[in-house]
């Protein structure tokens, strides 16, 4: 009897230490295991995760520069302010002018020119009033020129004023005398009568400031020209009968809005608001800098 308990726990402490040894083969054969810790999430973690699934879309916005008076060349810094907003993808220029000097009115137009060539952005000119004579040469320099049914443009042009005071100082016993070192160093000078040389001077210098302004028209309006000539006429024409025409036109009235559509000189008749409604419906914000 006791014999047998004896074999009996050999057999039993033989069979333990195989299955102890085959559970410590089994575990050696699989790979470690690593055990991570998490630690808790500081403040704005949570938002720099989520952050890029939410980001929102860039703005498109349209920004309106309104520009009142005279001509003046300070009118392109808030129009580079907007120009240089790169969420900005159109300018509209609001003129209300009724012109000024030709030497503003040419800088501006060439800054207008550089800025648009340089960032690449829509420009459009509107007016709600009044665009006359320098101010429509600006606006030329636009991708469209919109007005309201209200408004008046053209007066394509160029004059100037010489005063002459010598008759009344002569009547009041005044004598002005003047040094010069040539006919016209003095030329303007309202205490000297205009000669015929002077007046030939003031003609000369008009007309072609005049001829740069057609110039100004045609090259950038040639294809409205063309094409408002060939649905009036039913045919087409030549640059130099365009310019003919622009000549007609030119003579430095004003026309009204309708006129002006139906002339070239413009590109569609809308009112503001309804331009405003119509950029908003597509999506884009709409800023104003300037006069509201």
């Amino acid at each position: 009897m006791e014999k047998m308990k004896l074999l009996l726990g050999i057999v039993i402490a033989f069979f333990l230490c195989f299955v102890i040894s085959g559970i410590s083969n089994d575990v050696s054969t699989k790979p470690p295991t690593t055990v991570i810790t998490l630690s808790p999430m500081q403040p704005g973690q949570l938002g720099q995760l989520i952050s890029p699934m939410f980001c929102p879309l860039p703005v498109s916005k349209v920004t309106i520069v309104k520009l009142e008076g005279e001509i003046s060349r300070s009118w392109s810094i808030p129009l580079e302010e907007a120009f240089k907003d790169s969420s900005c993808k159109t300018v509209i220029a609001w003129i209300e002018s009724g012109g000024g000097g030709v030497s503003e009115t040419e800088i501006l137009s060439h800054r207008i020119e550089l800025l648009k060539k340089k960032y690449k952005k829509s420009f459009i000119v509107y007016t709600e009033e009044w665009m006359m004579s320098g101010a429509y040469w600006v606006a030329c320099d636009a991708d469209a020129i919109i007005v309201s049914p209200a408004s008046m443009l053209g007066s394509i042009g160029v004059y100037m004023q010489r005063e002459d005071v010598t008759q009344q100082e002569s009547a009041a016993g005044i004598i002005v005398y003047t040094f010069r070192s040539g006919d016209l160093k003095n030329i303007g000078d309202k205490h000297v009568p205009m000669t015929t040389k002077e007046a030939l001077f003031w003609q000369n210098m008009i007309l072609k400031h005049y001829k740069d302004f057609l110039l100004q028209i045609m090259v950038n309006r040639y294809n409205v020209f063309d094409s408002v000539y060939t649905l009036h006429n039913k045919a087409k024409a030549d640059s130099s009968t365009l310019m003919m025409e622009l000549i007609k036109v030119a003579d430095g009235r004003p026309y009204f809005a309708d006129e002006a559509l139906y002339l070239g000189l413009c590109d569609k008749i809308v009112w503001l608001d309804e331009i405003v409604d119509d950029y908003v419906s597509k999506g884009y914000t709409v800023d104003t800098l300037g006069s509201k």
